[in-house]
């Protein structure tokens, strides 16, 4: 059986079937399948009356999680969305957690550089 070297893991030894698609770092998954950003536009309103739906008291949390966001692109503006929805609802005091939650071999490099806007889609 061959190996391939992925972010200083041997993937024969990863007990998961999911590997880091293309260049470590820069966005590849996403700029790959930008086709699902007409989708998740779809879903925004949706989202958004969900978001409007909580109760929200002054000492709330809001969190909001992507599980499985490989580079997190294809749900950022979404998420962009929601964090602005809130803030134009309950104002800059209520606190809010974004988690993204995948694999430990996900490439989140880039998550935090397209976060950052150190890499584009």
């Amino acid at each position: 059986m061959t190996s391939t070297k992925i972010h200083c893991l041997i993937a024969s030894q990863i007990p998961y079937w999911y590997l880091p698609y293309g260049e470590h770092g820069v966005g590849s998954w996403s700029s790959k399948v930008l086709d699902t950003l007409d989708s998740m536009k779809e879903l925004a309103p949706i989202a958004l009356e969900h978001v409007r739906s909580f109760q929200v008291t002054p000492r709330s949390v809001f969190a909001i999680a992507d599980y499985g966001p490989a580079d997190g692109g294809t749900s950022m503006a979404l998420i962009y969305s929601c964090v602005e929805e809130l803030r134009k609802l309950h104002g800059s005091g209520l606190e809010i957690l974004i988690f993204y939650e995948d694999q430990p071999t996900n490439d989140f490099t880039s998550l935090f550089s397209l976060l950052q806007g150190i890499h584009n889609l």
